[in-house]
Order: C-alpha cells, then sequence, then structure tokens
C-alpha cells in the first residue's frame, strides 16, 4: 500500500525569502516572534499591508520570546510577560497566525540550585498568561524542549510533558507540546518518551544536526530516518503539521525534497 502524507508542511523563514519558500512547494510559512514584536507599528502596518499579496498562509510562530523577556528566573515578571504576550498575540493573530511555539532559550533563566521547582513555578505562570491570551485570539500555545547544548532548563521531554499536561487539567486546553527533531537527536529524547504525549503534540519542526552548520535541512539520507520517526507518532495519535527550522541555508531543496518524500501512513 502506498504511503499517505496528510500533514501539512511550512517553512519558518523571513519575508524577504518567502518567494524561495512558495517556489520550493512549502504549504505555509511561519515567521519569528521576537522579529514580529521588534517593529514598530508603522512598520506593522506595512506587514499588513503587504499580507494580502502572499503567496502563502503565515500560520505559525516561532523564536517567540525576545531574549530581554523573561519565562523565568532573575528578571522574570509577569506584567512585563501579559504585555508581551498581549502585543504578540494582537499581531500574529492580525496576519493568520494559528499556533506559537515558545521555545527561546535565551528568554529561559535560571537561579543556580538545580532543582528548577523555582523555573518550573514562574514557566507555569507564563505559560498561563501566554495561554490564556492567544485563547481570547484564537490560537494554541505549544511549549518547546530544548536540548542541554542550547540551554538548561527545559531539555527533558518527560519533564516538560509532566509541567504541559498538569496545565491541561488546569483546564488550559489550548496548550500542547512542540517537538523539534534536533532537539530530539541532541538531547536525545528516546521515541518511546515521546510517543505517550504524541495526541498533544501540536507542531513538529524538521532539522538535522550538524557539526558545522548546528542545524541543517534534510537531505535524501535523512528521509528514512525520519518517516520512521513520523510513522511510530501517528500510529500514537499524532496528527499535526510540520515545518523545517533552520537559521541559514537556501530551504528550496528541502523543500522540494520534503513535498515529494515525506510520506507516512
Amino acid at each position: 500500500m502506498e504511503e499517505k502524507r496528510t500533514a501539512l508542511i511550512g517553512c519558518c523563514t523571513t519575508l524577504e525569502q518567502l518567494p524561495r519558500v512558495f517556489a520550493a512547494g512549502y504549504d505555509f510559512f511561519v515567521l519569528a516572534g521576537n522579529w514580529l514584536t521588534s517593529l514598530s507599528e508603522e512598520e506593522f502596518a506595512r506587514v499588513l499591508e503587504q499580507k494580502e499579496q502572499w503567496p502563502i498562509p503565515c500560520r505559525g510562530i516561532n523564536s517567540a520570546i525576545a531574549a530581554s523577556v523573561k519565562i523565568c528566573g532573575p528578571g522574570f515578571d509577569p506584567k512585563q510577560a501579559q504585555k508581551y504576550a498581549s502585543l504578540l498575540c494582537r499581531r500574529a493573530a492580525s496576519i493568520g497566525v494559528e499556533l506559537i511555539g515558545i521555545g527561546s532559550p535565551n528568554a529561559r533563566g535560571v537561579y543556580g540550585s538545580g532543582s528548577f521547582l523555582r523555573e518550573w513555578e514562574e514557566t507555569r505562570r507564563f505559560l498561563r498568561i501566554f495561554a490564556s491570551t492567544a485563547a481570547g485570539f484564537g490560537m494554541t500555545v505549544d511549549w518547546e524542549p530544548l536540548n542541554i547544548r542550547e540551554a538548561s532548563f527545559g531539555v527533558d521531554w518527560t519533564e516538560s510533558w509532566d509541567q504541559v499536561r498538569a496545565l491541561r487539567e488546569e483546564g488550559i486546553e489550548n496548550l500542547g507540546i512542540l517537538l523539534d527533531l534536533y532537539h530530539m537527536a541532541l538531547q536525545p529524547y528516546p521515541l518511546e518518551d515521546v510517543l505517550p504525549a504524541a495526541p498533544w503534540i501540536n507542531h513538529i519542526h524538521i532539522a538535522c544536526p550538524d557539526h558545522q552548520a548546528g542545524r541543517r535541512y534534510p537531505n535524501e539520507a535523512d528521509l528514512a530516518s525520519i518517516c520512521g520517526t513520523l510513522r511510530q507518532l501517528a500510529a500514537a495519535g499524532w496528527h499535526s503539521d510540520l515545518s523545517t527550522e533552520v537559521f541559514s541555508g537556501d530551504p528550496y531543496a528541502a523543500g522540494r525534497l520534503l513535498k515529494q518524500g515525506l510520506r507516512w501512513k
């Protein structure tokens, strides 16, 4: 039986690269939240004016939190978090965004105790603020576990999923978790630890580790492994869209490859 792909594939990119992304066949694109919030109101108005000419929709936000806004740790300020959430959610909703992924390692501070109890307490408060604000615009928020090379906090998949699940049990239904295949490979996260959360994975980032480039776009040799992972996730209840998240390089070849070769039952 021929394997089928049922999800849309997007690209985390910039407006300058959008023509190249469209030409590659991506279904949608994702913009950086820290860029979107850095714009003046006049600059953002110009972005809105361009929206009707975009060849594909902007459906997501990555790099969501500016480094000056702390998710947790020294400098965490609920009032600042609320102000930032209101700005980002308003602007994101205006351009059609449906999902905001919260990874942002530079916004994660630590107190140094090693237990991370206070960090998680503040992170839960931050996610409550963000999810509540996003819900008012019909958007979903996803917490993204990272890897120990990029952050010292929030890098354990099971620990992160336990925190997200606890918040969902409070009634925060628009909160989920984001799986980044790059972080999964580097940390690593055993797939058997990820599978229980599969139905609540609202987005997957595709990138491969590279010793020189860090994150790189997948090539043909990576397809079998990626498809195998997605096949097991789908069997466990995952059904979200995906996007490439690479911060340098040309998205064209990867887009063509993934649109043609990424298949799972």
